[in-house]
Order: C-alpha cells, then sequence, then structure tokens
C-alpha cells in the first residue's frame, strides 16, 4: 500500500545542496608516559574485539535489484493515519534503533506486484500511441520497452474537482535502477468512465541500485494527462525534481515486529503543476512532498514508509505504511477490470476479462462471473482472477471480499453489471446495486 506520489507538478531550477562531511582538527598531546607500542595495541584490540563483534550483528545493509519484487509478488500493509503522530521518523544516522511500536491499523491492503500486459493501461497506451502517429506494432512494441513491472496505487487522486481513480504506476526493473515511465489513470467524464495514460518524459528515477548508505541521486521528470481526446478540454502538465538519499541504517520495529538490518532512503519530491481547462492556465501551488522507506533485504519492497508533505520548513505526516498481518477491520469490496472494452474475438471464440481486486481489510474473495455457461469456472476465490466470456450479452457478477480477523467474520459485497454494446462486452460497475452481509 505504499504511494510514492508521482502525481504533481512543474519543473523549474531549484538544486539541492550536496552535503560535505564535516573534517574536525587532531589534537596531539605531549606523551606523559613512555609506553611499550605493540603491547598497547595488543591490549587495545583485545578489548575492543567484542565491541566489534557486536557491533556488526546489526552491520548496515545494501539492497540490490535482486531483493526487489517481480511481477507476481505481493505484501500485505497496514496503514496508519499519521495526521496526529508525535513519533519522529526523520532520525538518521548508522546503527540507528527506531521504534515505531505503538502505531496502530486505520486501514490495510495488499501490494500487489503485476503484469504491465494484464495491469488494465496496455490498450489505453496503445490507442494514446497511435493517434499521435504510431502503428499498432511500434506502439505495442513500445509498451514493451517501456514497463515491465506495474502497481495499483492505494489511493484515489482529486485535482481541481476531477478525481483520478484505479491509479497504476507501471515501471520498468534494471540491474541498476527502478524507473516509473507511465502513469494509468480512469476518471469519469460525462458519466463514462474513461481510462488514459501519460509517458514520462525523461522518467521519474524512483531507486537507484543497490539502495546503500550514503547514496545520493537525482532527477526531473514530467508527463501530461490529457482528456482533450476524450472530448474534455482539460490537460494536465505535472514537472518533478526527486531527490533521493540514503541517509540511515540499524534497527527498525513496526507493530508488526523488529528488522534488526534495515537501509532507509529519504526522498524528497518538488511538485510544480499547471492545469490548462477551457482555454484558462491555473498553475497549481508549488510544493514539496517526501517519503522515508526502510528496506530489509529479505523483503521484496519497503516494510515501512512514512510519507507527507513540506508546510514551510516543517514535515507534515500523512500517512505510514508498515508490513503487518491481517486485523479485524470492517472489509470494503471495490474491483476494477481489463480491458474496459471487452470484444468477443471470433478467432478464439472468447474474450478475456482480467478482474483487479481493489478492495482493502480483507483477506478472503470470492467472484461469481455470472456465467454459469462456463460450469465450474464462472466461480472462483482467487484475489485477481480473469474471466473468459464467449458470448456478447448482459453478465451480472457479484464479488463478495471478507476478513476472517474477525469473529465473527466480516464481509463486504459489489455487484456490478455487464451489458453488450454493438460488439462489445463492455463492464459497467454499478454503485447502487450495493449491500453488505456479516
Amino acid at each position: 500500500m505504499p504511494m510514492r506520489g508521482s502525481m504533481n507538478v512543474k519543473f523549474q531550477n531549484y538544486f539541492f545542496e550536496v552535503l560535505k562531511p564535516e573534517h574536525k582538527s587532531v589534537v596531539t598531546r605531549p606523551r606523559l608516559y613512555q609506553l611499550n607500542l605493540n603491547s598497547m595495541k595488543k591490549q587495545i584490540l583485545f578489548a575492543l574485539f567484542p565491541l566489534f563483534i557486536a557491533a556488526n550483528l546489526n552491520a548496515q545493509v545494501s539492497y540490490s535489484s535482486t531483493n526487489y519484487g517481480v511481477a507476481g509478488d505481493s505484501l500485505f500493509y497496514t496503514e496508519y493515519n499519521a495526521d496526529t503522530s508525535t513519533l519522529v521518523y526523520a532520525l538518521a544516522g548508522t546503527n540507528m534503533n527506531w521504534n515505531f511500536s505503538s502505531l496502530s491499523p486505520t486501514n490495510q491492503g495488499n501490494l500487489d506486484f503485476m503484469n504491465p500486459q494484464t495491469a488494465g493501461y496496455r490498450n489505453p497506451f496503445i490507442q494514446n500511441c497511435v493517434a499521435d502517429g504510431g502503428t499498432l506494432l511500434s506502439c505495442n512494441n513500445e509498451f514493451n520497452t517501456l514497463t515491465n513491472l506495474a502497481f495499483r496505487e492505494p489511493r484515489n487522486v482529486t485535482i481541481s474537482g476531477f478525481t483520478f481513480r484505479n491509479i497504476v504506476d507501471n515501471d520498468l526493473k534494471s540491474t541498476g535502477n527502478l524507473v516509473e515511465n507511465i502513469i494509468g489513470l480512469s476518471t469519469t467524464i460525462s458519466g463514462v468512465n474513461v481510462r488514459t495514460t501519460a509517458t514520462y518524459t525523461p522518467p521519474d528515477l524512483i531507486y537507484t541500485f543497490p539502495i546503500s548508505y550514503g547514496n545520493r541521486d537525482s532527477s526531473v521528470s514530467s508527463y501530461i494527462v490529457d482528456l482533450i481526446p476524450q472530448g474534455l478540454d482539460f490537460t494536465y502538465n505535472a514537472h518533478q525534481k526527486r531527490v533521493n538519499h540514503v541517509d540511515a541504517w540499524g534497527s527498525l520495529t513496526t507493530p508488526h515486529t523488529t528488522y534488526p538490518n534495515t537501509v532507509r532512503l529519504y526522498s524528497t519530491i518538488l511538485h510544480i503543476d499547471t492545469i490548462y481547462y477551457n482555454n484558462q492556465v491555473f498553475p497549481l501551488p508549488i510544493y514539496t512532498s517526501f517519503e522515508y522507506s526502510w528496506f530489509d533485504t529479505s523483503f521484496v519492497a519497503p516494510v515501512m514508509t512514512a510519507q507527507g508533505n513540506f508546510v514551510g520548513n516543517s514535515q507534515h505526516y500523512t500517512y505510514v505504511d508498515y508490513i503487518d498481518t491481517i486485523h479485524c477491520l470492517v472489509p470494503v469490496a471495490r474491483q476494477n477490470h481489463a480491458p474496459g472494452l471487452p470484444v468477443v474475438d471470433p478467432s478464439i471464440g472468447f474474450a478475456t476479462v482480467n478482474f483487479i481486486n481493489n478492495s482493502y481489510n480483507s483477506n478472503t474473495y470470492f467472484w461469481n462471473f455470472g456465467d454459469p455457461s462456463s460450469g465450474i469456472l464462472d466461480t472462483s476465490s482467487a484475489m485477481d482472477p480473469n474471466h473468459n466470456y464467449d458470448q456478447s450479452g448482459t453478465y451480472d457478477i457479484e464479488y463478495i471480499a471478507c476478513n476472517t480477523a474477525c469473529i465473527p467474520e466480516k464481509c463486504d459485497t459489489l455487484n456490478f453489471t455487464s451489458y453488450r454494446r454493438a460488439n462489445d462486452l463492455l463492464m459497467v460497475p454499478q454503485v447502487p446495486d450495493r449491500c453488505r452481509a456479516t
């Protein structure tokens, strides 16, 4: 559930000073006694050896690209609303001992490492690319070149009255770094759900591998969300500068467990955004967001993140996310699906729809695809299932998300309908048709 907060900004020449290490003068004192230096060295080494061993039990670690996740990996996180937190997350240095065991859960959900081919925004990317003059083949190849890993952001973003949801970061992981190249997002225009993508030029450098104490890097990036092709005179220009500094290592304690060897990355992002709407220009307030991320080499993503925005010179924390197990919180069933306009392909005889679980506070799932003719394949207990529909038509679909940590078990049920339009099988959620069950 960690959110990297990439939506927002226009870059200007802001520079961040690289701090230089202090050089302290050495004061020599006159020797008052004549000592046997060889004997003294042996005694010192003998005395310090146990301390050296103890210190290196919690030695600094280096987090590489092989430690980071691949498509198919998943972690379960607890979200803590940090608005009223008095904890200090910014302490930096070596051999630290951070203790955040007092955090309490607000919401819980999964961080899924998804395959970009089925994450919901491949087709919108290709459509935008073709509209800009590319061919189907070249646009498909470009998508495959730009991304091999996708993540769903856990929160919606509202900008000047427009709510963007189902935000998916399409990243490219390599040996040397993780960069974000494509952002996919959905919104509603005149009652119609619209999916679109924006491509970073240049990309946003999320991590440089290995993540090792003392490393620094920075990058500038930008993207444009253009809704004019969808019939709305709205363009969102986002520009940003990211500065990453691996500023600490040590032991981290969360309410879930203690991680004796972590390395901490501190990121700041300068946001300068502009909206163009109905032939008017609306510069948004410039601001800087930040995020602290703790990494343990045994886990495929940060074991904890703390993020927020600067208010003046002060840090204002908004959310803390940490790896956890399920707690008894009220489940909320949410879903998305791709493609947005699935068509029954006559060459293969069906249309494949990928259902994406956006629920939180849940750990078991049940899907009924409303397709009795598919037999035992009409239901699934997978987190993110897919189903092949072999006929155009109308389908009533039921999705249930449950929390088994509650006694009795708590569930939330979401019903939505698919219907036929021309030769398309179009999945449309029906918000009023919603009920709860316990």
